[in-house]
């Protein structure tokens, strides 16, 4: 249904939708594996599933790149059964294959050897004798592997009957004399970006619906970092006053704002680093069918940062219930958790940019350390504030350093550590200056990640 919406013309009603989808179910014998998501689906009807996607269109024209590689014999020759049912029906179907157990369901054989050199092209009955074959198999060892080898079949086929039968009439000169001018192929799929944007959400939303387990994973993450905080610091942390203890308990205060905010940012990368390489074919096959980037990457955005909200929304509220909320109003908490959101909407970003230039899962996640320590290195909490011009040039390039330094202006850390001139020691430069300075500088992040992750998206190909 979602392939039928983005790719049929945008006055398709609700039901021709239905009414196609369950058209091309039939023609692909798939209407009793209708309401099966794809993870339960055999091998052979996955390849029918990528099909049908084709043929919501109604194609004249498919291509298709060994639809039954990695299929048993009996899932194979169901997959070619199909296909000369619908060439039958008047489509003109290619399959490339290196599988010949059922080449006598092919109306014509093309057959090519070294350098792509045309050896036969013809009825495949006539192929075995062509050859002197018994078998589809055999024709690989005649062919040969070698240059010499195929040219010699080469010559041999343009001395042939079926090549004056078949190859001289679909000749070039013929060919080009019967084909109208190319027309450009007009994008009737791209029915507008709105609508592209809301429906990708609305698949995306549906998909993580059906992948309970992996959201309440992510959700539980929040929760456990509040109760290992709230078991680590002393609920007076955030207390401008001098405790039992040789050190006033302020000295925590650091620590924890530290940790709220490198949470969030790991939120939002950790949710989002897999998103795009992991639908990477299916991208691919709808960037054809005109699919904006834009509007498939802000759908993904969109969905996981309400993913992040809830995230961060834990994150303040238990840790700040635990600190008397950080000892200070109520709107200056709000404006905490509006900076963990920003700050987890960078690292949202990161994420999708990681997954937008990495190859497979595995190896957006091997990235994914690559851009969250320099977030720790340079969050302001270890580099003291006369590092060096190059350390805080580099500094000031990390979300952590603005969210940091902007978490501890809002809690007031600074001022708080003034009532007690004796741990002055404690205080943070990084806490000092505009908050409104911070933030912007957050959002310019967000900004340019965004923008690079989406002209990453709009250069992905094939991989």
């Amino acid at each position: 249904m979602y392939a039928a919406q983005l790719r049929l013309p945008k006055d398709t009603s609700t039901k021709e939708h239905l009414e196609r989808v369950q058209s091309v179910l039939d023609s692909v014998q798939l209407t009793n594996r209708a309401h099966s998501t794809i993870k339960h689906l055999s091998g052979g009807e996955r390849k029918r599933v990528s099909i049908a996607l084709e043929l919501i269109t109604e194609p004249n024209l498919l291509y298709l790149d060994e639809p039954t590689s990695g299929l048993d014999p009996y899932r194979e020759r169901q997959i070619m059964e199909l296909l000369q049912r619908l060439a039958k029906n008047g489509r003109t179907i290619l399959v490339t294959t290196h599988s010949t157990a059922s080449l006598d369901l092919c109306d014509l054989l093309l057959v090519m050897g070294v350098g792509g050199r045309l050896v036969y092209f013809g009825p495949p009955d006539d192929a075995l004798a062509h050859f002197g074959c018994t078998s589809y198999n055999d024709i690989y060892s005649v062919v040969g592997d070698t240059s010499y080898q195929v040219l010699r079949q080469q010559r041999r086929f343009w001395k042939s009957d079926i090549y004056k039968q078949f190859g001289c009439r679909r000749g070039h000169s013929n060919c080009a004399s019967s084909l109208a001018k190319p027309q450009r192929v007009s994008s009737f799929g791209a029915f507008g970006w709105l609508s592209q944007f809301w429906l990708l959400c609305r698949r995306y939303l549906e998909i993580m619906a059906n992948d309970r387990a992996n959201v309440a994973l992510l959700l539980a993450q929040a929760p456990l970092i509040v109760l290992i905080i709230i078991f680590v610091f002393p609920s007076n942390s955030f207390e401008a006053v001098i405790g039992s203890s040789d050190l006033n308990p302020l000295r925590h205060a650091s620590p924890i704002l530290f940790l709220l905010v490198i949470s969030a940012i790991w939120f939002g990368t950790s949710n989002s680093v897999r998103e795009i390489v992991k639908e990477n074919p299916i991208y691919i096959r709808e960037r054809m069918a005109f699919l904006s980037p834009s509007a498939y990457f802000l759908s993904k955005f969109s969905v996981l940062a309400v993913l992040c909200v809830v995230q961060c929304a834990i994150l303040i509220a238990g840790v700040g219930y635990w600190l008397s909320w950080f000892g200070v109003n109520d709107i200056d908490v709000l404006s905490m958790f509006g900076v963990l959101l920003l700050a987890s909407s960078v690292g949202l970003s990161m994420g999708l940019l990681l997954s937008s230039i990495a190859r497979s899962s595995d190896q957006a996640v091997s990235l994914t350390p690559i851009v969250l320590i320099p977030q720790i290195v340079f969050s302001g909490m270890f580099i003291p504030d006369d590092a060096g011009a190059v350390v805080s040039i580099i500094s000031k390039l990390h979300a952590a350093k603005w969210a940091f330094g902007s978490m501890g202006y809002l809690a007031r850390v600074n001022e708080k550590i003034d009532s007690l001139p004796v741990y002055t020691i404690l205080k943070n430069g990084s806490f000092e200056g505009e908050v409104t300075t911070k933030l912007l500088a957050m959002v310019a992040l967000l900004v340019t990640t965004m923008i690079t992750a989406m002209l990453a998206i709009s250069s992905r190909r094939g991989r």
